[in-house]
């Protein structure tokens, strides 16, 4: 049964990148959905990982303190989370969440979490960045010696897999893996060798990786993948202004939050749900959820997939 599923994956991303040759992909359109802000006062908030059944985990900052939190559906937000290994009270990253509402995320810059029927656990020198419906996580190495590549890290199960992007196997170069999607397809994004630029990637799920760079762009990070193999992310112009964009199909799209001085969009589900937030020229950041609708006006379904 999964091996047909697969087969039809194939299927549905090759006819995507023939619609998207002929410029078909481009009539999807992107609307958003509500915006909200963590319930703190003064807080910027931003919106990370979207789980199929519409969670999302992210983070809020007051104070210079960094926690994280899960927004469920109906708009209302759980308590804030704080690993217990993060002594500071004030350095925890919520980054991605599934459908059983297990999150992940990150703390006081090098180690790993995982949060599950409300009990912690710990990944020592390495960042989660993502993890999917059969529980597999990705993320990033740490605590490596210096002067070392630090590597993208899945976990599956008990199984550790570490990867390079392309190029980024010496000298001071570093692979993010950032999200997955359930046929274990990855995006993320690497630097080569300590360089200010990064570059956005792809791996498949037999491991083969190639990069993946919005068109004229400065920077390139991809935040999210669906089980269609939709990606989602952000770039950085000549001006240093971040843009949001969506990819189906090989063609890239464009977003902008309306007057906003910044854009990213940090996730994505398999009903076209995205995860993201944008920025006030005083800093201050601000989440949102936007769908991606087809050129027919209707949003993807369990019942309609494929693409737009």
């Amino acid at each position: 049964m999964l091996s047909g599923i697969k087969r039809a994956l194939r299927f549905a991303a090759g006819l995507a990148s023939l619609l998207g040759t002929f410029g078909i992909a481009a009539a999807a359109e992107v609307q958003i959905v509500t915006t909200y802000d963590y319930p703190v006062a003064g807080a910027s908030t931003y919106g990370r990982g979207i789980s199929n059944d519409g969670l999302v985990a992210g983070t809020f900052v007051m104070d210079r303190l960094t926690k994280g939190f899960v927004r469920f559906p109906d708009g209302h937000f759980s308590e804030p989370i704080v690993a217990p290994p993060d002594t500071s009270k004030g350095s925890t990253y919520a980054t991605d969440v599934n459908v059983l509402g297990t999150v992940v995320g990150a703390y006081q810059d090098s180690d790993g979490f995982i949060l599950r029927n409300n009990k912690y656990g710990n990944f020592s020198d390495t960042e989660i960045l993502g993890i999917n419906d059969l529980g597999h996580m990705v993320g990033i190495g740490n605590g490596i010696e210096m002067n070392f590549p630090v590597p993208g890290v899945i976990l599956s199960g008990t199984r550790r897999t570490t990867f390079f992007a392309p190029g980024a196997s010496s000298g001071l170069s570093e692979t993010f893996a950032n999200r997955v999607n359930n046929f274990d397809h990855i995006v993320g994004y690497y630097t080569l060798d300590g360089a200010a630029t990064f570059h956005g990637f792809h791996r498949d799920g037999l491991g083969k990786i190639v990069t993946v760079d919005f068109p004229g762009a400065s920077d390139t990070y991809l935040n999210g993948i669906n089980d269609e193999g939709w990606i989602v992310g952000q770039f950085f112009d000549s001006d240093g202004i971040s843009h949001a964009f969506y990819r189906i199909g090989g063609a890239f799209v464009q977003f902008d939050y309306p007057d906003a001085a910044g854009t990213a969009f940090n996730g994505l589900n398999n009903s076209g749900s995205i995860s993201g937030r944008y920025s006030e020229a005083n800093g201050s950041a601000h989440a949102f959820i936007a769908q991606i609708f087809c050129g027919d006006g209707r949003a993807p379904s369990p019942e309609r997939r494929g693409p737009c």
